[in-house]
């Protein structure tokens, strides 16, 4: 069995659109959806009301680490596998089918990512990072739902275009970096057995959204598995449908927050990684271009080089944290 966790909060055009490919989508696999609202208007919950699913409603926003263990709380005992899926997404035929086979195709995956129209690669047959053409597209096609305006979009419909991508024989499995930095949140297929014996797979210390998803990908790599990319599974992915990332300022807030928890939390391996003359260290960490431990020193500032020497910069990550 597989549990498919979706967290919902207001959106709720996008909200229908995702939950209804996840419903309608073929499979052989059994699977439970289980969605989690996080505070939303009235006009989300009477959708939900309609929907056969298990669901949690929650009066507040719990953020996205603390929905998705809620998700995860509550996910049948049964399942081997569980998808944290995020609203503004849409899913094709046999997705979670692809993902079973190749997990358990090789049993030392613990976390898949999936190909998407945010994350294009030359390599793959799929030439163009296309959000930009997508965003136009959507401002010329307003009065479209969703989902007409994804079967526009693509030459084929998003159906055809999904079902060729998965049977392209050039297209590989595993993804072209062995372990990713980590695997974005807003699809995440996950073993069960990789989390544990952790009670919440998610740190709720993280804030309502940022970087939960990185810490999430690095404690599976440490606990002995590999977080790939199939890239045979392609979902369009809306991206910036959120509330919180419609918010600038408050995006950009929780943004600094997430990362000074992580450097913070991770900030010996960090060091050890930055001070190394290797791309890669074993299972410390998931690195292989170590381009996200870059981004906390060069953009961030949490790591300072002085000489050959990499310190922890305490004071800002506390002035992040505290605010």
């Amino acid at each position: 069995m597989v549990s498919v966790i979706i967290l919902s909060r207001n959106s709720l055009e996008y909200t229908k659109v995702c939950i209804e490919s996840v419903l309608s989508s073929k499979t052989n696999i059994s699977q439970e959806l289980i969605i989690v609202d996080n505070g939303s208007s009235n006009e989300i919950k009477k959708y939900l009301d309609k929907i056969e699913a298990v669901k949690y409603i929650s009066s507040v926003n719990l953020g996205v680490a603390n929905g998705r263990n809620v998700g995860y709380l509550i996910s049948s005992p049964l399942s081997e596998f569980v998808c944290f899926l995020d609203n503004d997404t849409v899913v094709p035929d046999y997705w979670v089918d692809e993902f079973v086979r190749a997990m358990r195709f090789d049993t030392k995956i613990g976390i898949a990512g999936s190909s998407s129209n945010v994350r294009a690669l030359v390599t793959d047959g799929f030439d163009s990072d296309v959000r930009t053409e997508w965003f136009e597209f959507c401002k010329k096609n307003y009065n479209l739902s969703p989902k007409m305006q994804l079967c526009k979009f693509y030459p084929k419909g998003f159906s055809n275009f999904a079902k060729s991508e998965r049977i392209n024989s050039q297209r590989k499995v595993l993804g072209q970096q062995m372990p990713p930095d980590y695997v974005p949140g807003w699809c995440l297929f996950v073993r069960k057995s990789a989390v544990q014996p952790l009670l919440f797979p998610f740190d709720p210390e993280f804030p309502i959204y940022s970087a939960e998803d990185i810490d999430f990908s690095w404690y599976v790599a440490k606990n002995g598995y590999e977080s790939i990319y199939n890239e045979k599974v392609f979902i369009h992915h809306f991206k910036g449908q959120s509330e919180v990332v419609k918010n600038f300022f408050e995006f950009e807030k929780n943004t600094w927050k997430g990362y000074a928890r992580l450097s913070k939390k991770w900030k010996n391996e960090i060091i050890y990684f930055l001070s190394s003359s290797q791309k890669s260290i074993e299972r410390n960490l998931p690195y292989d271009f170590g381009g996200r431990v870059r981004t906390l020193a060069d953009y961030f500032g949490f790591f300072e080089k002085k000489g050959n020497i990499w310190s922890f910069n305490e004071e800002k990550v506390e002035k992040w944290l505290l605010s």
